[in-house]
C-alpha cells in the first residue's frame, strides 16, 4: 500500500485487550504515553477485564530524559507486588511498549533481564503496541509469537493447534470434524484454563494455520519444537484446500476426507443464498476477510450481486483475484487510501439496498444489514461458506444498530 490510509471510524477486530486474555494465568503491562492506553483501557472496562491490566503512564519527561527503561522496571515490580498481596501473582506478564519505542530505542533487555533473574517463576513476553509497524513485524505478528513462544514439549499428542485465528475453529468445519472422527483433537489457545494447559500444545503433532500473520510463530515452532504447519490461507478454497487436507491427513496418518462431497454441498448452499437475495448488492471489506478479493470472486461465481471491495492493495495471494475483479465492470473496488478518504467528499458509496460483509464496508455504505465477521477470526472451509451464505440472508433480513459499531472503533487498535 502506498500513500496515506484512511481508516473508517469502525471497528469489528480484536484489540490487543482482547488478545491478551489469550494466555491464561497472565497480567498485562502497557507501558506507554497515556493517548496510546487510552483504547486499551476502554476496552478492558467495556469487557470487565479490567483486573489482567496495569497502563503505566510514561511523561515527556521519561521519554526525554531518557528513564523509560526504569520506569519500566519499577512500574513491573509495583505491578508484581500487588498482584502477589491480591493472592493473584502472574505465570506470565506482558510488557507493551508503543510506537514511540521506535524513536527513542529502548533496551528492553536491561528490564526484562532483570525481571527475569528477579522473578524465574513468570515468564516476561516482549510485546509491542506500534500499529505504524507494518513492514516489521506489527502486534497482531508478534502477539502470535508471543502465544507459541509458550508451547513446551515434544510431539506426543495425538492433537493438532489451529493458529491465526482468536476464536477456536467451529465444530461443524469439515476438517475438524474429520480430524475428531479419527480421534485427533483440536488445541486453541482460547480453550486454555491454565498455562499448564497451554504449555501442552508444544506437544501436539502439527500445526494448522489459518491466516500469514501467524506463520512467523509456526515458522519458530518448526524451528524449535520440529512441529510442521500446513496453511489453510488461499483464496480459492474449492482449488487449493483438497490437496492440504490430503497432506494434513497423510501426516496424521488417518484417512483422507470426502472434499468433494463438502464442495458440492458448499456449492448448493451458495447458489441457494444468491438466489435469495436476487437485487441486492453485497459489499465486503477486508476487516471481515484477509482474502477479500477472492471472496468477491466467490461470491459472484454463485450468482451474488457484488458491488464493492474496500480492502488494502492486493498482496501475492490476491493479485489474480484483484485483476479478474479490475476486468468485470460491475464492481468497484475502493483500496484503503485515498479511494476510501474521498467518501466524505463523494458521499457514501451504497444505492439501493446492500448486504455487507464486515465493519468498513457497513460504513462506508451506510448499511445497517451487515455481518459481524473478522479476518483473523472467521472461518475458512467449506462449511464456513456455506454458513457465509446464510448468514448473509439473515443479514438482509434484519436491521442491525450501528451506533455500537461506530463507539468501538473511536482510537488505536494497534492491530
Amino acid at each position: 500500500m502506498s500513500g496515506l490510509c484512511y481508516s473508517a471510524p469502525v471497528h469489528l477486530g480484536w484489540n490487543l485487550a482482547h488478545i491478551c486474555r489469550l494466555i491464561p494465568e497472565a497480567h498485562v503491562l502497557f507501558a506507554t504515553p497515556p493517548g496510546c492506553s487510552r483504547i486499551i483501557r476502554l476496552s478492558a472496562v467495556q469487557k470487565g477485564i479490567s483486573e489482567s491490566f496495569t497502563t503505566l503512564d510514561l511523561s515527556s519527561d521519561d521519554i526525554v530524559n531518557g528513564s523509560t527503561e526504569e520506569r519500566i522496571l519499577s512500574g513491573a515490580r509495583d505491578a508484581l507486588a500487588a498482584l502477589k498481596a491480591q493472592g493473584r501473582f502472574p505465570r506470565a506478564m506482558l510488557i507493551f511498549i508503543s510506537c514511540i519505542d521506535g524513536f527513542i530505542g529502548t533496551d528492553h533487555e536491561y528490564y526484562l533481564g532483570t525481571l527475569r533473574d528477579e522473578f524465574p517463576s513468570v515468564k516476561f513476553l516482549d510485546c509491542a503496541m506500534d500499529p505504524i509497524n507494518r513492514e516489521k513485524q506489527p502486534p497482531i505478528v508478534r502477539m502470535q509469537s508471543a502465544i507459541a513462544s509458550l508451547f513446551e514439549g515434544d510431539q506426543k499428542a495425538r492433537a493438532v493447534n489451529w493458529l491465526g485465528r482468536f476464536l477456536p475453529v467451529n465444530e461443524n468445519h469439515e476438517l475438524k470434524a474429520h480430524l475428531n472422527a479419527h480421534g485427533v483433537k483440536s488445541m486453541h489457545a482460547y480453550n486454555c484454563r491454565t498455562m499448564d494447559e497451554m504449555n501442552k500444545m508444544g506437544k501436539s503433532a502439527l500445526n494448522i494455520v489459518t491466516h500469514p500473520t501467524a506463520l512467523p510463530a509456526a515458522k519458530e515452532l518448526e524451528k524449535r519444537l520440529g512441529m510442521p504447519w500446513f496453511g489453510l490461507f488461499s483464496g480459492d478454497i474449492f482449488r487449493d484446500f483438497p490437496a492440504v487436507y490430503d497432506s494434513i491427513c497423510s501426516e496424521l496418518g488417518i484417512p483422507p476426507m470426502d472434499t468433494a462431497a463438502a464442495a458440492l454441498n458448499t456449492h448448493a448452499a451458495l447458489t441457494r443464498a444468491a438466489q435469495s437475495l436476487k437485487g441486492i448488492s453485497i459489499a465486503v471489506s477486508g476487516d471481515a476477510a484477509f482474502t477479500p478479493y477472492s471472496l468477491a470472486l466467490i461470491l459472484i461465481s454463485h450468482g451474488f450481486d457484488v458491488s464493492y471491495v474496500f480492502a488494502d492493495e492486493a498482496g501475492a495471494l490476491e493479485r489474480d483475484a484483484q485483476a479478474q475483479l479490475s476486468a468485470n465492470g460491475n464492481v468497484r473496488l475502493i483500496e484503503e487510501g485515498a479511494g476510501l478518504a474521498r467518501a466524505f467528499s463523494d458521499g457514501r458509496y451504497a444505492q439501493g439496498k446492500t448486504v455487507a460483509i464486515g465493519a468498513d464496508a457497513a460504513y462506508f455504505c451506510k448499511t445497517p444489514h451487515f455481518i459481524s465477521r473478522i479476518a483473523f477470526g472467521g472461518e475458512t472451509g467449506f462449511n464456513s461458506l456455506a454458513d457465509l451464505g446464510n448468514e448473509l440472508v439473515s443479514a438482509a433480513a434484519v436491521k442491525k444498530d450501528m451506533h455500537e459499531l461506530t463507539l468501538s472503533g473511536r482510537g488505536c487498535s494497534a492491530l
